[in-house]
């Protein structure tokens, strides 16, 4: 496995991995919805507790079905 890299983000920046986080947990999932297996490869090379984005498997299934996921894209589009 690749060495992990070490990051430090602050504010908005660091919201973002929250994304990254609910990507990989999505991917994860008995029935994916997303499936971003970059996402999994990527998390898994930052040194970062992910548990800080408070992201958990309950509320990433929430998220994979707000407004502008791959899901509600594709109803809108």
């Amino acid at each position: 496995m690749t060495d992990r890299q070490t990051i430090t983000l602050t504010g908005a920046q660091e919201t973002l991995l929250a994304t990254l986080y609910g990507k990989a947990l999505d991917t994860r999932a008995r029935r994916p919805i997303l499936g971003d297996q970059e996402a999994v490869r990527v998390m898994r090379r930052i040194d970062y507790d992910f548990r800080r984005t408070g992201m958990t498997a309950t509320t990433a299934a929430g998220w994979r079905c707000a407004p502008g996921s791959s899901t509600t894209g594709s109803w809108s589009s």
